[in-house]
């Protein structure tokens, strides 16, 4: 078999007949001996050509082999390695590189690459070409390519370099699919929004205590920035005591394993003392469990409601006791009301003789023990000798002093009372009226409306148990008077008749021949309204009770017979009011009851909610975990891959410069070689850099900052035309606001250039009143109403959601109208604070 490359016999046959006829003659009949020595060299000679041959034919097969590996591992590659030319078409590409664009090898020669690119990302290959054309430094890119229209679009990476000589200079690319690795991102950003945004406190620590990231959350309650808590332990962060007492043991169960959860007390600088819900879970890593996350629940309000519906409870059940006077009721109610908004004195007064006249009913326990010796209950003084809690009662609201000693009405305090820091009086109106007040006072930390709550709900609750006291006390004493005016019919206030057998009125007291409607007279017959229930009263031979209903009025009528005298007496009792002061008690006990329930089913249900959330949150954390180790190996691989390889051809060549001896001119020449290298190594610095966080924004503002996205935006996405509409100043903007406006922005526009098809966006950032307004409209497709999560990655992660929790969390309102086919419109505002 004849191999690749070997020249054929018969044409090496000609040319040896060739070149020997044009030797001279070999001289005529040479001695016997040369030719012995002739033909002895020929043989050597034929021995050494064989022996080449053989050689040759080695290192043939050896050079036929090595093409043949370079071949398979050329076309096998994992890579997909094209050959371009200057005008991006292909001249040579791998199968791995044909598979990528879904079309056989033969049919992607010497057709142009620009084919497979996305428009949007045309310009930025066209420049990735001109830049590998115009030096000889490896240039990287990101493309989006779509092999065939009905195909899903991918992103690649293309790192290129050029080579060949002269004029077949060509470049040399291997192209990366790192579409996974944009879902990634994607993913990425949507779990730090979805963690940066929770209403939880969320953190993970290392195995040495040490914090390794803290969501917003944290940094809020902590009341510290990001640098001062990364790299910190929990000691340094909470305070020895705490952490040896009751964390450290539970951060150690987490790290052997098990996932713990307990309940807390931790007071905050600005938020005073709260209850938390602490979870702790394991993350597995291949080095086994280096890492825990913490979720911690802020649940106050939640303990609140539960010790407010406890607190409720108690005070209805001492109500109900007969035993338990009015005063220890409202003496009750203040140590309930102190004990839930952490106060150290509590009074409650009540209001008389036209709202003129105070007076102390009682003081709470702990004010009468260990405080307060100043004059006590059944004080009555007037209002306008009252210090700064009667504010209250003039403006018919609740009140706060959360800095008494600055107030410039404030009076002193009579001898032997309780020095006040700050204090909280809540009116308790009836009809419009303040009919008492409740205050408390010394809070640790400033009283918020949350106690204002607490006070109202159980003041309300204790003033009905108060009026309905006194309704009973006031009907015991109308009964007792009842029974001693039967005795002395004339100056009984209701009707007293007396009537015989026959139904015949004997005697009418002027009660009932004056008042009330009943126009009753001696020697008549009994009213019609009487007449029949009185057969049925005698027939009974004993005393009978009826309700009646006269006119507008109730009365409660006795019958008491006296059969062996011939006669009946009949009382009449005057119980409109009483009546209807039991229905509104009823009725206010029905609602109370009502409201109860309610509160009770809302914890239940905010506590199945909470479960809920925090599992999905536990997830979403792990998830987050992951992600984020990931996007930390893709930057470090791009630093090394990009900045490091620049880096080091960099030191080489400098080494290079250092240890050879250089003329002045070839010094000049490798240091020229260099300077580019650095500036690519700068360039990738600024890139990175600008990804992670612009710092036009931090150096130039909002405002700039917008322009620069929007061309840049335009440059990428070069089919999508953004107008900007800017009606304010930078000194307009909230610093606090600037961020969170651009990342809204950014998130916008990055949905409209993946989901709408728009061609055209309008941006508006303007003041109206005393609100920042920002508008981001698009004529793309739009989804129906009501459903943002129609495309299909908007299902997947946190998509509109994330910007509306972003913006809300931020103080600002959200708002998404989205017609199909007519593109959509996305509204967020916040109010500006006052200038002083």
């Amino acid at each position: 078999m004849k191999r690749k490359g070997e020249p054929p016999k018969d044409s090496l046959r000609k040319k040896a007949e060739t070149f020997l006829a044009r030797q001279p003659e070999p001289p005529a009949d040479p001695p016997v001996e040369s030719l012995q020595q002739l033909i002895h060299e020929l043989q050597v000679h034929q021995i050494e050509l064989d022996m080449q041959n053989e050689e040759l034919r080695r290192q043939q097969a050896e050079s036929d082999e090595a093409k043949d590996r370079y071949r398979d591992l050329f076309d096998f590659a994992p890579l997909g390695y094209f050959t371009f030319d200057p005008d991006g078409r292909i001249a040579e590409v791998n199968l791995t590189g044909a598979g990528l664009l879904d079309l056989p090898r033969t049919r992607l020669i010497g057709r142009s690459f620009f084919l497979f690119v996305e428009r949007d990302f045309l310009p930025l290959f066209r420049a990735h070409l001109q830049k590998v054309f115009a030096t000889p430094v490896r240039q990287t890119c990101e493309l989006k390519i779509r092999p065939r229209p009905e195909k899903s679009a991918l992103y690649v990476a293309i790192e290129s370099i050029a080579a060949g000589p002269g004029e077949a200079i060509r470049c040399r690319s291997a192209v990366i699919d790192v579409s996974a690795r944009k879902r990634l991102e994607e993913d990425l950003r949507e779990y730090e929004s979805a963690i940066e945004n929770s209403q939880d406190i969320i953190a993970v620590v290392d195995e040495n205590y040490t914090y390794v990231m803290a969501n917003n959350r944290f940094l809020q309650y902590q009341g510290l920035t990001r640098p001062q808590v990364l790299g910190k332990t929990i000691r340094e962060i909470v305070g020895r005591d705490v952490f040896e007492t009751l964390i450290q043991p539970n951060v150690d169960a987490c790290l052997r394993g098990k996932t713990v959860q307990y309940e807390m007390k931790r007071t905050y600088p600005e938020r005073g003392e709260r209850h938390l819900l602490v979870k702790y879970f394991p993350v597995e890593t291949p080095k086994g469990i280096t890492r825990i996350i913490s979720v911690t629940e802020d649940i106050t309000d939640r303990k609140r409601a539960d010790n407010l519906a406890q607190a409720r409870f108690r005070i209805l059940a001492a109500g109900q006791a007969p035993a338990i006077s009015v005063p220890d009721i409202l003496q009750g109610t203040l140590d309930e009301i102190e004990a839930l908004t952490g106060s150290a004195i509590g009074f409650y007064h009540f209001l008389e003789a036209a709202h003129e006249t105070i007076s102390l009913q009682t003081w709470s326990t702990h004010t009468l023990q260990n405080l307060c010796t100043a004059e006590g209950v059944g004080r009555h003084y007037p209002i306008s000798q009252a210090g700064v809690w009667v504010d209250a009662v003039r403006e018919r609201r609740p009140v706060i002093h959360n800095d008494l000693a600055s107030l410039p009405h404030r009076r002193g305090l009579p001898p032997g009372h309780a020095p006040v820091i700050r204090e909280m009086v809540v009116p308790i109106l009836r009809g419009g009226q303040v009919v008492a007040v409740i205050g408390v006072g010394n809070k640790s930390f400033p009283y918020d409306p949350a106690d204002v709550e607490i006070a109202a709900l159980l003041g309300d609750l204790s003033w009905e148990i108060v009026e309905r006291r006194r309704a009973e006390l006031a009907l015991q004493e109308v009964h007792e008077r009842a029974a001693w005016l039967a005795r002395f019919p004339e100056e009984n206030s209701g009707p007293v008749l007396r009537v015989d057998v026959a139904g015949n009125v004997l005697y009418c007291n002027p009660a009932s021949m004056e008042m009330h409607g009943w126009t009753c007279q001696v020697g008549q017959p009994l009213p019609d309204f009487l007449h029949p229930h009185f057969g049925p009263a005698l027939s009974k031979g004993q005393e009978t009770h009826l309700d009646l209903k006269v006119g507008q009025r109730s009365y409660t009528v006795t019958f008491t017979p006296f059969s062996e005298e011939g006669y009946v007496n009949i009382y009449g009792l005057d119980t409109s009011e009483r009546n209807r002061t039991v229905e509104t008690l009823r009725k206010k006990t029905l609602e109370l009851q009502h409201l109860t329930d309610t509160l009770e089913l809302r914890v239940i249900d905010r506590a199945s909610a909470l479960t809920q959330a925090n599992e999905s949150l536990r997830q979403i954390s792990v998830k987050l975990l992951s992600a984020q180790e990931d996007e930390r190996k893709r930057i470090a691989g791009e630093i090394h891959d990009t900045l490091g390889s620049t880096l080091s051809a960099a030191k080489f060549k400098a080494g290079d410069l250092l240890q050879c001896g250089q003329t002045p001119n070839e010094a000049r020449e490798s240091l020229s070689a260099i300077i580019p290298l650095i500036q690519e190594s700068i360039d990738e610095c600024r890139r990175i850099q600008m990804d992670l966080r612009p710092p036009m924004l931090d150096d130039l503002g909002l405002l700039p900052t917008l322009s620069w996205f929007c061309r840049r935006f335009q440059t990428i996405y070069s089919g999508i035309r953004i107008e900007q509409e800017v009606g304010l100043e930078e000194r307009d903007l909230p610093v606090p606001l600037k961020i969170v406006v651009f990342r809204v922005t950014q998130e916008a526009l990055n949905n409209i250039a993946k989901y709408s098809q728009a061609d055209r966006v309008l941006l508006v950032l303007r003041k109206r009143g005393n609100r920042l307004e920002l508008v981001i409209q698009d004529n793309g497709q739009g989804f129906p109403s009501g459903n943002p999560a129609s495309p299909p990655d908007l299902r997947k992660g946190l998509g509109l959601t994330s910007m509306q929790e972003r913006i809300e969390f931020s103080g600002g309102s959200f708002a998404l109208r989205s017609t199909v086919g007519k593109g959509t419109t996305v509204r967020a505002s916040w109010p500006l604070p006052e200038k002083g």
